[in-house]
């Protein structure tokens, strides 16, 4: 059957085998394991641990030390939350809109949405593409085959700004601060041709075996910007 909780405090535990969980306006640390159902969240002070085999996991205004998500197949969407974020998924989608906080996410088969970034990011999908906005930290976004398409934004607050970029099968796109000192080292593998990187940062291209390297830099060019793409393009701009 179903649960809703409200107003709950302290240290809470939910355990349903078949149906959904219903939280909202609690604080409390928090552990749900669901085997077939949804979980909902919503207004949440504390830390989470929610454990899912199948079903989606929707969670809005959160604020803790951390969040961790495991779910077997289903796809998680949060927003609002100040937190940092662990998240681990065989199947399905990741969607965060407006989290503060540091991210480790993973999703075996599933598109990565993230908006809004204020902390370091590390992403990886084995199928599926990565589409950041206003990431405002560390970006590291790995894709085993799918597209990377990142906007990096800037925040005076936090220090570390690099960015490392792979994609195994798919085409790299990155927005990068102009304001930045970036070292730019951006290879693409088994495309050999001249619009393989296409910049609007001066950079100087060789073209090797299998491959094409271009490198540039940002006024010192301190903070590093590692780009590699197989079998797809990359671009570069800025803002």
């Amino acid at each position: 059957g179903n649960i809703i909780a409200n107003k709950l405090s302290g240290s809470v535990q939910l355990n349903v085998i078949s149906g959904d969980i219903d939280i909202f306006d609690c604080s409390s640390n928090t552990i749900t394991n669901i085997e077939n159902g949804n979980i909902i969240i919503n207004s949440l002070k504390g830390k989470l641990i929610s454990n899912t085999t199948l079903g989606e996991t929707l969670i809005s205004n959160i604020e803790g030390d951390l969040c961790e998500i495991n779910i077997n197949v289903g796809s998680l969407k949060i927003t609002n939350c100040k937190s940092d974020l662990n998240a681990k998924i065989d199947i399905g989608n990741i969607e965060v809109n407006s989290l503060h906080g540091s991210m480790t996410i993973f999703t075996g088969k599933g598109e990565i949405k993230l908006n809004n970034i204020i902390g370091n990011v590390n992403c990886n999908t084995n199928f599926g593409n990565v589409n950041g906005t206003n990431l405002f930290g560390k970006v590291i976004a790995n894709s085993e085959f799918g597209d990377i398409i990142i906007n990096k934004g800037y925040n005076s607050f936090l220090t570390d700004h690099s960015i490392d970029l792979i994609t195994k099968r798919g085409s790299i796109s990155v927005r990068l601060p102009s304001d930045l000192p970036y070292s730019i080292n951006s290879q693409c593998h088994n495309l050999e041709t001249k619009s393989a990187i296409n910049s609007e940062i001066p950079l100087k291209e060789e073209f090797l075996a299998a491959k094409v390297v271009a490198l540039g830099k940002i006024k010192e060019g301190t903070i590093n910007c590692n780009l590699s793409s197989n079998y797809g393009p990359i671009s570069i701009y800025t803002n």
